[in-house]
């Protein structure tokens, strides 16, 4: 699934009665554009917790929740023309940010992301926990399909070094491999990134094992993607 991640300074948003979907006073305003928060407030008028903030000159975001949904809304301009005036949005279901919430409290550096549907909602944080880059795919109903994170490549089935090892000899093999789990914590696949000059820019190949260490998959990624 290739999702398009967007950082977010994660909020907790509550659902109540009709009535405690007034807008709360946010003092975060200031700077911002009026045609901007008039555009927000025309599209969104049951929106709470509303938080603005200013990326970097020239473009500024607001977060929100209104009814089920966290909105993160972001703008390229002060002054957009009102036919482009969101550049990229991305909404999580408060169910979502709830599960997320419960299980990871100290979560930081959070990106959200989506399949385009909305039907899987990903989620990349750090945490003050043993796990090493830790990533999970929720359903809209804030259920895990499967979780991600990083672990020594000498701690997989021994399988994948021998295959590595065989079919890579030129290659630099990562000393960590990504592990994905069920919804019930069984390992379901590793993956690892497999390149000959070891840069941010290079080519490389991502290689996909099952949970015995049995070879899936190979496939190519173009330098500067």
């Amino acid at each position: 699934m290739k999702l398009r991640l967007l950082f977010i300074i994660l909020g907790v948003c509550f659902l109540g009665s009709d009535a405690s979907f007034a807008q709360k006073k946010v003092d975060t305003t200031k700077g911002m554009a009026l045609l901007v928060i008039r555009k927000i407030d025309s599209l969104y008028p049951r929106k709470i917790d509303v938080k603005w903030s200013n990326i970097e000159k020239g473009s500024c975001k607001v977060t929100f929740c209104q009814g089920a949904y966290f909105y993160n809304l972001f703008y390229n301009s002060y002054y957009p023309s009102p036919k482009n005036i969101v550049v990229d949005s991305i909404h999580v279901p408060i169910k979502v940010l709830r599960a997320f919430d419960s299980l990871y409290p100290q979560a930081y550096d959070i990106y959200w992301g989506n399949d385009g549907r909305d039907s899987v909602i990903g989620v990349s944080f750090n945490c003050h926990c043993s796990e090493d880059n830790p990533s999970i795919d929720f359903n809209s109903n804030g259920t895990i399909l499967r979780k991600n994170k990083l672990i020594a490549t000498s701690k997989s089935p021994k399988e994948i070094t021998v295959y590595l090892k065989e079919h890579y000899k030129n290659e630099i093999i990562s000393n960590m491999i990504n592990e994905t789990t069920n919804n019930q914590g069984k390992v379901i696949k590793y993956t690892i990134k497999v390149d000959g000059m070891s840069c941010d820019d290079c080519a490389y190949y991502w290689v996909t094992f099952d949970d015995k260490g049995t070879f899936i998959s190979e496939k190519f990624i173009p330098a500067g993607r």
